[in-house]
């Protein structure tokens, strides 16, 4: 005889549900241990800016800042889960509005802010690219200038990594932040134009019209 079921059609209750909603949960930024010390970044602003200066002389008088760093206080390497093309704070460029640009460690986190506060950095914005399918095309902005260093081919001009099989293209068009119905359409449009060597041209123009015909239904 089958056993009665016991939880299945019932509603669960969440182990941690009465302390989240009743606010006595504890996190981490709830912990609080002698002698800690407390960190926060500075993010751009801009989507895409060259970093001119940044001038950290006020922050070092701060009562209570430890250390602020700056990305020429730390070795040029380069991070990232798929592309390693990130630095840990930007090197002379910001390429999209929250990238960190300096880091302060101070002894509370009033004081973090206080310091974050007086770092003065000189910008100069320049154009950016919002749009994942206009990246494509060329005499727009190139965004990073790093990959090519990690010895990836990189198209001259491109947003786009050469890539020479559709095993190498197809998932980087199936990661567009689109609906799956335009990425599907992308994708089969895209495999009349796959060979051993891609005419980006004629892909890159096929796909934004493809995109923008797609947007207007």
């Amino acid at each position: 005889m089958a056993r009665p079921l016991t939880q299945i059609g019932r509603s669960a209750t969440r182990l941690d549900g009465r302390a989240k909603v009743s606010g006595a949960m504890r996190y981490a930024a709830d912990v609080e241990r002698p002698g800690i010390i407390w960190g926060k970044c500075l993010r751009s602003p801009y989507a895409h800016a060259r970093i001119r200066s940044i001038d950290t002389a006020a922050v070092k008088k701060i009562e209570g800042v430890f250390a602020v760093l700056t990305a020429d206080d730390l070795p040029r390497r380069l991070v990232g889960r798929r592309l390693k093309d990130m630095p840990v704070l930007a090197q002379q460029t910001v390429r999209f509005i929250g990238e960190r640009v300096a880091v302060v460690a101070a002894q509370t986190p009033e004081i973090a802010e206080e310091a974050l506060s007086r770092i003065v950095v000189d910008y100069e914005e320049l154009k950016s690219v919002h749009d994942p399918i206009e990246a494509m095309a060329a005499g727009v902005p190139v965004i990073s200038t790093t990959i090519g260093a990690e010895g990836l081919d990189v198209s001259p001009g491109r947003n786009i990594l050469i890539a020479d099989r559709e095993t190498e293209w197809v998932p980087a068009l199936e990661s567009i932040a689109a609906p799956g119905a335009l990425r599907s359409e992308l994708i089969r449009e895209g495999r009349q134009f796959v060979d051993t060597k891609y005419d980006w041209d004629a892909l890159g123009a096929m796909l934004r019209e493809t995109y923008h015909d797609w947007l207007k239904r």
